[in-house]
Order: structure tokens, then C-alpha cells, then sequence
């Protein structure tokens, strides 16, 4: 284990991001939950709840981004702005067909997998812990997405199930990635250097 200098991009990263991932995590694993586990759900239901989601997480990444201009920002923009525009689409439209419903969520997590992948390679450069995690989250929702696009006529049931699944896997590992950003935080506050252990 070795420990050098904290850049200021990644000072910046820690103490303005972790509690933006952990809130995303928990809205994630709230969902997933809703999806698994609301006894008698339908899926019209399911997708009003996907929507407000997707929303919320769509402003929170938004928020972020705007706030934390630092290399990639705009990425983090681009997420909010699809996020939100997926959100506002499946609460517009709840009952479309179960076929239209499954693509417009695949859009979003090949979105939102595609920019947690680049995030976490971006941790790992700078040297912060949990990189390895966001890595994690974000596989899990491109494959979540590809799996969608390959086989689009999953059955309503199935479909919830498979949801609730991935979104809480995906939450899980932003709650962790998000603790141990945090970790950084505090590594700033004790000494001002990293930890650069991988994790």
C-alpha cells in the first residue's frame, strides 16, 4: 500500500460526488425493491415508478455535473438529460406496449452503463478507491441493457423481475463505491494524500 499526493481533480471528486453516488444507490436499491417485491404490482405501475426514478436520478446526476465542472462533466450532464427525458417519456406514456417499454429501459441503462464504466477508469487514474465498483455498477447495467436489445419480448412478470434485479445490484454497488469515495474524503482530511490500494 502506498500513499502520494491528492490532485485537486480528485479532491474535487470526493468531497463533491460520493454523497451524489450514494443517494443515486439508494434511489437504485429502492426501486429495484418496488420492482421485486410490491406483491401484485403491474407493470403499468412498475413503469410510473421507473419513471419518477429516472427522473430523480436524471437531476441528481444533472446537479452534479453542473456543480463539479472538472474533466467530464458534461458526460455526467448528458446523463441527467437522459435520464430525465426517459422518466418524463415512461410516466407520459406508462401503458404503451411491453416491447416499447423494455427498449426505452435499455436505452437508459446503456446509457447510464456506458458513463459509469468511463467514470469508474476515470477514479482508477486518479487513484481513488472503490473505482473497481462503479466498474461493477456499471456493467451490470449494460449488460442489464443488452440483454434487453438481444431479447426485447420478455413477459410483464419477467420483466419486473429482471428490473428490480439489476436495478438493485446496480444500487449496491454505488452504495459501496460511494463509502468508499468517501474514504478518500477523509484521507484528505487526515493527511492530504490518497491511498492508492486498489479496492
Amino acid at each position: 500500500m502506498t500513499t502520494t499526493p491528492a490532485p485537486v481533480e480528485a479532491r474535487t471528486l470526493a468531497t463533491t460526488v460520493w454523497w451524489l453516488v450514494l443517494v443515486q444507490g439508494i434511489l437504485a436499491i429502492a426501486f429495484g425493491a418496488v420492482a421485486m417485491f410490491f406483491t401484485g404490482a403491474t407493470l403499468l405501475t412498475i413503469m410510473v415508478f421507473f419513471g419518477v426514478y429516472s427522473i430523480l436520478d436524471g437531476v441528481l446526476a444533472l446537479w452534479g455535473g453542473v456543480r463539479n465542472r472538472q474533466e467530464g462533466w458534461g458526460w455526467l450532464v448528458f446523463q441527467g438529460i437522459a435520464g430525465v427525458a426517459v422518466g418524463m417519456l415512461a410516466l407520459r406514456y406508462p401503458s404503451t406496449t411491453v416491447i416499447a417499454l423494455t427498449l426505452l429501459v435499455a436505452f437508459w441503462a446503456l446509457v447510464i452503463g456506458a458513463i459509469r464504466i468511463w467514470g469508474a477508469f476515470e477514479l482508477r487514474s486518479l487513484g481513488a478507491q472503490g473505482w473497481i465498483w462503479a466498474l461493477v455498477a456499471g456493467a451490470a447495467a449494460v449488460l442489464f441493457g443488452l440483454a434487453l436489445v438481444v431479447s426485447p419480448g420478455y413477459g410483464a412478470a419477467a420483466l419486473v423481475w429482471l428490473i428490480g434485479i439489476t436495478t438493485a445490484v446496480f444500487g449496491i454497488a454505488l452504495v459501496v463505491n460511494a463509502f468508499l469515495v468517501r474514504k478518500v474524503v477523509e484521507d484528505f482530511a487526515d493527511d492530504g494524500v490518497i491511498n492508492s490500494s486498489s479496492s
